[in-house]
């Protein structure tokens, strides 16, 4: 629903990280916050973005 606060750039890294299987999700959404300009109260929204 609120994807579109997204931009790009952002999405793309998502994408990219979604593929990374070596990586374990907690890990992922810590490193999308840290460098990909996600906020902590993006977390919900980046779990549901990388396990749908």
């Amino acid at each position: 629903a609120g994807e579109n606060k997204f931009n790009r750039e952002m999405l793309e890294a998502v994408e990219w990280y979604k593929k990374k299987s070596s990586l374990d999700l907690n890990k992922k959404v810590r490193a999308l916050i840290e460098y990909c300009g996600f906020k902590k109260g993006d977390k919900k929204d980046l779990v549901n973005m990388l396990t749908k």
